[in-house]
């Protein structure tokens, strides 16, 4: 389904649409690009979606593919801004890299450096153990073959023996080698889908709409509201409001033993009621 579902919408990536926001004043420029992280064996870790959000002073910010979700298609025709003079596709691609991409790889290469730590500890243990198990095999038969046997079985079964240690030794020389390949991360396959522009919403002060328009000031006193109230019942709250994540807050209940550790989470998108 997403298979077929991106192949019938390259078209329109690649020609751009328009969309209204009723929370915003001023026109903007949104730029979407994707990224993978591999490891040096080339094997994709993961894949994200960024977007760029350029306003008309030239700022660039990075933002969650998410802000899609509180936009509405524009009319057929809307007008779009001249951006001959806002940073040109190289200028948005390297922010990305920059503002995104470069603590993505970080993010990855943490998480990437415990994995392997873990994986290399059992590759160690249960191999070493094989090996292990087969050259006590094979001292069984040396003695044997010290005292005297001179069957063809013991012989085929000391070189059979032997063909088992060096595969096992072989597979783990393998195995660390590959390891020590996919510590290292990288950032590749840094693509442009598409491009959109977001303009006011032409009806955003109407009498139908104005209610709906987002007041800073009105939504940072229900947030801090929230906030309060998970704090008052032992909860760790963290915003994530400027990374559009489609939720506000990251509400963590810490373990009565070990603070830094959460034994429930709760994601919390902060709604205020108009009338």
């Amino acid at each position: 389904m997403r298979e077929d579902v991106w192949e019938r919408v390259q078209d329109d990536l690649s020609r751009g649409t328009v969309f209204f926001d009723i929370n915003t004043k001023q026109p903007g420029r949104l730029d979407v690009f994707s990224a993978a992280i591999r490891d040096g064996r080339g094997n994709v870790l993961h894949r994200r979606l960024f977007v760029v959000q350029t306003e008309m002073t030239g700022a660039m910010t990075v933002r969650q593919p998410t802000l899609f979700l509180d936009l509405v298609p524009a009319q057929q025709g809307s007008a779009t801004p001249d951006d001959s003079s806002l940073p040109d596709l190289a200028r948005v691609e390297h922010a990305v890299v920059e503002d995104a991409l470069q603590p993505f790889l970080e993010e990855i290469s943490v998480q990437r450096e415990k994995e392997i730590v873990t994986i290399a500890r059992h590759v160690e243990i249960s191999l070493n153990a094989l090996i292990d198990r087969q050259n006590l095999h094979m001292a069984e038969l040396l003695e044997q073959q010290q005292k005297g046997d001179a069957s063809p079985l013991l012989a085929a079964n000391i070189k059979t023996t032997e063909d088992r240690l060096d595969e096992l030794n072989g597979r783990l020389e393998r195995r660390r080698v590959e390891l020590k390949q996919e510590r290292h991360c990288t950032i590749s396959d840094i693509r442009h889908h598409g491009r959109s522009w977001v303009l006011p919403h032409p009806e955003r002060m109407s009498p139908g709409i104005a209610p709906m328009v987002r007041d800073e000031e009105i939504e940072r006193i229900a947030v801090q509201s929230v906030i309060a109230h998970e704090e008052a019942r032992g909860w760790n709250v963290e915003s994530v409001e400027k990374d559009n994540r489609g939720f506000d807050l990251i509400s963590r209940k810490p373990h009565p033993e070990d603070a830094k550790t959460a034994i429930e989470v709760r994601f919390i998108e902060v709604r205020v009621a108009r009338r």
